[in-house]
C-alpha cells in the first residue's frame, strides 16, 4: 500500500505526518476538564520502546465508516499534533458548509484547533467558517466532564444533530482492538498492511449492512403512520369527508 493512498494518513516528507508531529513534540497542553484524562496520559503513558503506542482515527459518524487517510500512528498518546493533522488529512477534498465535530476532549481539544491549523499545509486547512464547525462530546462520554461542559457539547442540544449519540467510533474500535496482540509484534510494513486490512473489512460490512437500514428504520414507521391514517379515517363519516 502506498505512503497515503489507503486508511492511513501520509506519514513520509516534508509535508508527512511523521515530519509536522516530530516539530511539535514538545508541546504540551494539559486538560484542565477533570472528567476526562486523555491530555493527561499523553504525557505520562509509558512509552519507552515503543515505536507506536496505538492509532488515532477519524470515522463518519453517520455511517461509522473510516476514513481515508483517518488513521495515523500515536507516539505519546492522544496529543492535539497527532488529532489535529489525523483529523484534517481525513477531510482533504471535502467541501462541506457544516460540519460537526464528536471527539471525547472536544471541550480541551477545540481550544487550541483553529491556531494550531494555521501551522498546517494550506490543502489540509479547512474552508468553512468557524461558526459552521461544532464541537460535541460523544453521549456516553459526556457525564464524566465537568457540569460547564454539559449543554454546550450534548448532541441533545445540537441542531441538526438529530439522534446521533458520537459514539460510533468506540463501535469501530471494538472490532479493531482485537487485532493489538497480533500486530504489536509486526514490522512498521506489515502492520500497517494488516491494519489496512482490517479497517477496509469493516467498512466493506458497513457497506453490505446497510441493505438492511430501509426495513429495520423506514419501513416500520411507514406502517405505523398508515396504521395511525387508518385509525383517523375510520372515524369520519362520509358525509363528512365528501363535504371536506
Amino acid at each position: 500500500m502506498g505512503d497515503g493512498v489507503g486508511y492511513f494518513c501520509k506519514r513520509y516528507g516534508d509535508d508527512g505526518y511523521y515530519e509536522y508531529v516530530s516539530k511539535h513534540a514538545d508541546e504540551t497542553k494539559v486538560s484542565n476538564c477533570s472528567g476526562f484524562q486523555a491530555m493527561s496520559l499523553a504525557n505520562t503513558k509509558h512509552t519507552k520502546g515503543l515505536r507506536s503506542t496505538g492509532v488515532a482515527g477519524v470515522t463518519c459518524s453517520r455511517h461509522n465508516m473510516w476514513r481515508p487517510n483517518g488513521i495515523g500512528d500515536l507516539q505519546v498518546g492522544e496529543r492535539q499534533c497527532n488529532v489535529d493533522f489525523v483529523l484534517l488529512a481525513a477531510l482533504i477534498g471535502l467541501r462541506l458548509l457544516w460540519l460537526i465535530i464528536s471527539y471525547d476532549i472536544a471541550c480541551q481539544f477545540a481550544i487550541n484547533f483553529w491556531s494550531c491549523m494555521t501551522q498546517l499545509l494550506a490543502h489540509m486547512q479547512l474552508t468553512i467558517e468557524q461558526k459552521n464547525v461544532w464541537w460535541k462530546v460523544p453521549n456516553f462520554h459526556l457525564p464524566d466532564h465537568k457540569p460547564k461542559c454539559h449543554s454546550p457539547y450534548s448532541f441533545h442540544w445540537m441542531w441538526g444533530a438529530g439522534m446521533s449519540h458520537g459514539e460510533g467510533i468506540e463501535q469501530n474500535w471494538s472490532f479493531s482492538n482485537g487485532t493489538a496482540a497480533s500486530t504489536r509484534l509486526m514490522g512498521p510494513g506489515s502492520r500497517q498492511a494488516t491494519l489496512e486490512d482490517i479497517f477496509g473489512f469493516h467498512n466493506y460490512n458497513r457497506t453490505l449492512a446497510m441493505r438492511g437500514v430501509p426495513t429495520r428504520c423506514h419501513f416500520p414507521p411507514l406502517w405505523f403512520t398508515s396504521a395511525e391514517l387508518s385509525g383517523l379515517t375510520s372515524q369520519i363519516t362520509k358525509s363528512f369527508s365528501s363535504q371536506w
